[in-house]
C-alpha cells in the first residue's frame, strides 16, 4: 500500500504525478460554498487573516444564525482564510475518504478544508502534533517547510514556532491533484501567490507507545495511588517510596496485561472511527433472522473484544455491547469468520441465546444479512 510506504518515511514527501482532475469528485469550490453557508457549519469554521485568528461569532447573522455571506466574502477579498472542519461528519465523499484512510493506516483521522484568497497567508509558521496529508483541490499554494523537527510532539495542532526561521529546505508550489505528506513535528507555513487555493488537510491522530504504556500501567492499582502527602514540597524524588512500586519492566513482560492494554487502545480507535453504515433507522424494524439465515459482520467495521472482571464487551464504532464472560466464544466467532448462521455458532450458548445475541448485534449495526446473489457469486 502506497500510504503505508509514505507514512513510514521520516521526511516530507510530494506526489505530483496525478492528473489535475484527480480530486474532482471529492470537493469543488461550489461544494465548499454550499457547506460553508449551511446551518450546520458554525461550530466547524475557523477564520484567520494575516496570521491572526478572527472571532467567528462576529460573522453570524443574528436573524437566521447562519454565517453572514456579505461580510465573510468581503473579508475573504481582504485576505481572510476560511477553514471548514470535520466535513466527514456531514459530507459523504469526505466520510468515504476518511474511512479508506482509517482502514489502511489503523489510526483515526479528521479533515479540515482551507480556502485562501490570492496573495494571502492564514497561519504563521507552526508544527502539528499529527501526521498530515495535503490534497490540493484547486488553485495554487506555496508551502515552505523548514528543516526544524520537533520530535514526535504531543501538544495540540497548530503550535506556533517562535524561534528564528532559516531558509526553507523545501519550497513547493502545490497544484490541483498534488499530494503532500508532512510528518508530525516539521515546522511549515503556506501562502498563496497570484491564485486562490482550496485544499484538504487529512489529520491523522496517531496512537503512540505512550498511550499503550498508560493503559498498561492503569491496570495496576499501585500506579493509581496518590503521591505521598507533601512529597511535591521536597527538592528531590528520593522521598518517593519507589521500592514499593512494581517494576515497570515486569508489567510490560506480563503478556495478559499488555494484551488487555492493546485491546483498550483498539477500543478507543473503534470509537473514533467514521461510522461504517448509514442505515441507522432500519435498526428499528423487526428482526426476522432465522437459524439458517446467512449473516456477516458489516464491511469496514472494526471490533475490539475485551473480557475483564467476568464481563465481556465488544466495541465497534460508538457502540458497546456488554454481557457475561461466557458469551465471549460466540462473539469471537462472529468477529473471526467471513459469514455464519445461528446454526453454525459455537454451542457455548443455546440456540435461543445465540438468537438473542445476534438480533441485538443486528440492531446495533454490527451484523447484516448476506445478499444471496453476492454469496452465490
Amino acid at each position: 500500500m502506497i500510504l503505508l510506504k509514505i507514512i513510514g518515511k521520516k521526511k516530507p514527501l510530494l506526489l505530483c504525478d496525478r492528473k489535475a482532475e484527480g480530486y474532482k469528485d471529492l470537493l469543488t469550490l461550489n461544494d465548499f460554498d454550499s457547506l460553508l453557508f449551511s446551518h450546520a457549519a458554525r461550530p466547524f469554521v475557523r477564520l484567520v487573516n494575516n496570521k491572526r485568528m478572527l472571532n467567528v461569532d462576529d460573522y453570524i447573522s443574528q436573524e437566521c444564525k447562519f454565517l453572514n455571506r456579505h461580510k465573510l466574502l468581503s473579508d475573504y477579498k481582504e485576505g481572510t482564510t476560511i477553514s471548514l472542519g470535520k466535513l466527514e461528519t456531514r459530507y459523504a465523499p469526505m466520510k468515504k475518504l476518511c474511512q479508506e484512510f482509517e482502514k489502511i493506516l489503523g489510526h483515526p483521522n479528521r479533515t479540515e478544508t482551507f480556502l485562501t484568497p490570492p496573495h494571502s497567508q492564514g497561519f504563521r509558521a507552526h508544527y502539528d502534533s499529527e501526521n498530515v496529508f495535503i490534497l490540493q483541490l484547486g488553485g495554487q499554494k506555496r508551502w515552505k517547510i523548514y528543516d526544524i523537527l520537533i520530535p514526535f510532539p504531543l501538544e495540540s495542532s497548530d503550535t506556533p514556532y517562535d524561534g528564528e526561521l532559516p531558509k526553507p529546505t523545501w519550497e513547493i508550489d502545490l497544484q490541483p491533484g498534488d499530494f503532500l505528506y508532512l510528518p508530525r513535528g516539521y515546522v511549515h507555513e503556506a501562502a498563496t501567490t497570484t491564485d486562490y487555493s482550496l485544499h484538504i488537510t487529512m489529520v491523522i491522530h496517531v496512537f503512540t507507545w505512550l498511550d499503550l504504556i498508560y493503559e498498561a500501567l492503569k491496570q495496576k492499582p499501585e500506579f493509581r495511588k496518590a503521591l505521598p502527602i507533601g512529597s511535591l514540597f521536597s527538592l528531590s524524588s528520593e522521598v518517593l517510596p519507589l521500592d514499593n512500586v512494581q517494576s515497570v519492566g515486569e508489567i510490560f513482560r506480563d503478556r495478559d496485561n499488555m494484551e488487555l492494554a492493546f485491546k483498550k487502545i483498539k477500543g478507543k480507535f473503534t470509537k473514533k472511527m467514521q461510522p461504517a453504515f448509514n442505515d441507522s433507522f432500519t435498526s428499528f424494524s423487526p428482526v426476522q433472522t432465522l437459524p439458517h439465515t446467512l449473516l456477516k459482520k458489516r464491511e469496514g467495521m472494526l471490533c475490539s473484544l475485551i473480557t475483564e472482571n467476568d464481563q465481556t464487551a465488544i466495541h465497534f464504532g460508538e457502540e458497546v455491547i456488554t454481557g457475561p464472560s461466557y458469551i465471549e466464544p460466540a462473539l469471537q466467532y462472529i468477529v473471526d469468520v467471513p459469514h455464519f448462521s445461528i446454526n453454525t455458532m459455537p454451542d457455548t450458548l443455546s440456540t435461543e441465546g445465540n438468537t438473542v445475541l445476534v438480533k441485538s448485534l443486528i440492531r446495533a449495526g454490527l451484523i447484516v444479512e448476506v445478499d444471496a446473489r453476492q454469496h452465490a457469486n
